[in-house]
């Protein structure tokens, strides 16, 4: 193939590879929903649980800061 063919075909290439590419950042999305949000394990809303309640724990308290992130983590 020469120089002159490879010229020609790039526009059309170019053009193919876009819904490719789309095809393939869609596939990386996976386990997301149709409004964009992950959707989440067990783990996960156990997590979000214990940080709400450490939250309002702070919120109530703002002084024991200093002690809970010591002991975070």
């Amino acid at each position: 193939m020469s120089v002159e063919w490879l010229i020609a075909l790039l526009p059309f290439l170019l053009l193919a590879a876009c819904p490719l590419v789309m095809i393939w950042m869609m596939r990386g999305m996976g386990g997301r929903s149709a409004d964009g949000e992950a959707k989440a394990s067990e783990a996960d809303v156990a997590e979000i649980a214990r940080l709400r309640g450490r939250l309002a724990r702070l919120e109530k308290d703002p002084s024991r800061s200093k002690d809970e992130t010591a002991t975070t983590r």
